[in-house]
């Protein structure tokens, strides 16, 4: 999530964003004009039924308008008057809440018993948890965007990748270091580190070192799984292989059943390796160190 495409949105007038951070994205819809010229003419629809003798005249009214035509009256006033619902994301608390006013129900929901939806024919949203309507969220109705609400809402990952974070990251890094490791709490079938998602917790002496590798570490750990899975004789849980650090021209791996969040580091030799998978910058060809 980039501040241009935040900043963007806003400026059309399509959403605004009254918080995105490390433990809240909040966001709401707007009145938009469009929505004022339509609430204009139903206005328009309803007074000259009222007042034209069009309806049935043994239609139940109210100070001689119909009750029907009322009630969609006062539907449209509310719709002036009430804020514009807001869609909360909480990180820490792993809820999604949606809230709503006397118009649109809120609902407050964990995450995981949340499904995206589809709305408007390419716009993701997001399902309440037992009635059959759905809320917008942003962004497209696509995988990308999904993974990005996963990866945001699951506080024992690092934030997703995208400049609106990078103020927030280390702070987030440290929280997490602080509770401890935990697993991560829903699967994701890319593997995400600090190091590939903004903030680099590293040696001085690592990231200059790492600025100067091309290879992507997403690229690499996919590289490495596949070599330890190749005979069919083990599965890779791939949050617990984990990139640890650099080796003269190789990135570093190695399978911890107990991840920590030590600093990525260079290794100096390969007495520090054993049991780790190296694999070069260049080439790709894998050691493992014994």
């Amino acid at each position: 999530m980039d501040r241009f495409i935040l900043n963007q949105a806003e400026t059309e007038g399509i959403y605004k964003f009254h918080r995105v951070d490390d433990e809240f994205i909040i966001f709401s819809k707007p009145k938009m004009k469009r929505k004022l010229i339509k609430t204009l003419v139903i206005w328009m629809v309803i007074t000259i039924v009222a007042f034209n003798g069009l309806y049935d005249p043994k239609t139940v009214e109210i100070l001689g308008v119909p009750v029907a035509a009322l009630l969609i009256t006062l539907l449209i006033f509310f719709r002036f008057i009430l804020p514009a619902p807001k869609l909360i994301f909480d990180r820490l608390n792993n809820k999604v809440v949606f809230k709503g006013n006397f118009v649109n129900p809120r609902f407050s929901a964990s995450f995981d018993a949340i499904d995206p939806a589809l709305l408007y024919d390419d716009l993701l949203a997001v399902s309440h948890p037992i009635f059959s309507y759905s809320v917008l969220a942003f962004g497209e109705f696509k995988q990308d965007t999904w993974s990005f609400y996963v990866q945001y809402m699951d506080r024992n990952r690092p934030l997703p990748v995208g400049d609106v974070f990078d103020d927030y990251r280390e702070k987030d890094y440290l929280r997490r270091k602080k509770d401890g490791y935990h697993s991560s709490l829903y699967p994701s079938s890319s593997y995400i580190c600090e190091a590939n998602s903004g903030f680099v917790n590293g040696t001085p002496e690592f990231k200059k070192q790492f600025s100067a590798f091309t290879l992507k570490i997403e690229d690499a750990h996919q590289r490495v799984i596949k070599y330890i899975e190749k005979d069919g004789n083990r599965l890779v849980d791939i949050d617990k292989l984990r990139f640890t650090g650099l080796y003269k021209d190789n990135m570093v791996f190695q399978y911890q059943s107990e991840p920590k969040y030590d600093d990525l580091k260079v290794y100096k030799s390969e007495d520090e390796l054993k049991g780790c998978y190296l694999i070069h910058k260049k080439n790709m060809t894998i050691k493992v160190v014994s």
